[in-house]
């Protein structure tokens, strides 16, 4: 069996997270996490994504050192990505929020969150939800993902 499970136990036991903890904030059987973390059996790609989302909620450093642990230097976090986490948490912004605005899942803004860049559509429906939370926070996030490109655009015609 694999690296989720060998991930998934060292972060439990380093941020001192229980199986039981876990499980009910995915809302899962204890069983279940137990035979993740003891590699008796493989968390399919969506329970990935329930489990990072789980220890984002339980704590969010464990969250991150889970996927770094489980992906490595596979998956580097793309601009607007970057930009949408850090609008997200310096205007406190929930992904649920915004996910409620832009009529998707919390899921989809927490595969964005947590390092898959959004589509450029996407990026588009996401400023206009932004614009609608917090026009602010809308501006902030143009400005961090183009930003130099645009003030590289402005300031040299040539560029």
């Amino acid at each position: 069996m694999g690296k989720a499970g060998q991930a998934l136990r060292h972060v439990l036991e380093i941020y001192s997270i229980s199986q039981n903890k876990l499980a009910v904030a995915m809302g899962v059987e204890r069983a279940y996490v137990y035979r993740w973390a003891q590699e008796k059996a493989d968390p399919t790609g969506e329970t990935i994504v329930s489990i990072t989302e789980a220890l984002q909620q339980l704590n969010p450093d464990a969250a991150r050192e889970f996927v770094q642990l489980y992906l490595g230097g596979i998956l580097e976090m793309g601009r607007a990505s970057r930009a949408l986490r850090t609008i997200l948490e310096t205007y406190e912004i929930s992904q649920n929020q915004l996910a409620t605005i832009m009529g998707i899942s919390r899921a989809n803004v927490g595969r964005w969150f947590h390092g898959l860049d959004p589509s450029a559509e996407n990026i588009a429906e996401i400023t206009k939800a932004l614009n609608q939370l917090n026009p602010e926070a809308a501006q902030a996030f143009v400005q961090q993902y183009l930003g130099d490109l645009v003030d590289r655009d402005r300031s040299d015609p040539e560029a």
